[in-house]
């Protein structure tokens, strides 16, 4: 269900239940949204861990603090197989194609350069699409990790500590 309709049940509901003062229904509005995100962020997540084994170079996942998600753009970490020259990188997990495009708009992304892969991993997605885009953003994020590995940048040395641990 989309959230526009989810907003709309809310505020019928909460007219229904009595509820008058407009400032009152669209909280209930605003809370209902606020649940379905969440539920639908947690699901995402879940079928990251699902798919990422079908990857192919990923040996473990592992959520990151809040501290990474809200500086760094990181919901998770994957640890790649002993064969690749940066064994540990961020992914940005989003449950539809229109968080993936706002959150590479946002100023977190351009802050952090770029260097965070942002998959749509969202409950019901074919797993080989997600194989797909995954592969496309490694290439994206480890070719930027080898332009800037030269610069002085303060995402890619909060990436690179990762690696050294």
């Amino acid at each position: 269900m989309g959230i526009e309709r989810v907003r709309i049940e809310a505020m019928f509901n909460a007219m229904g239940n009595g509820v008058k003062r407009t400032d009152d229904i669209v909280r209930q509005a605003d809370h209902a949204e606020t649940a379905v995100k969440l539920s639908r962020g947690k699901s995402s997540v879940y079928n990251f861990f699902d798919v990422s084994p079908k990857f192919g170079i990923v040996e473990k996942v592992f959520l990151s603090t809040q501290n990474e998600d809200m500086n760094f753009g990181t919901d998770a970490w994957m640890v790649l197989k002993p064969n690749h020259p940066f064994r540990i990188l961020p992914v940005q997990i989003k449950s539809s194609d229109k968080g993936v495009c706002e959150f590479k708009n946002s100023s977190v992304y351009q802050r952090i350069n770029e260097l965070v892969i942002v998959l749509n991993t969202r409950k019901g997605r074919k797993h080989n699409l997600i194989v797909r885009e995954f592969l496309g953003e490694y290439d994206r994020v480890v070719s930027k990790m080898f332009y800037l590995k030269d610069k002085r940048d303060s995402a890619l040395d909060f990436i690179l500590s990762k690696n050294n641990t």
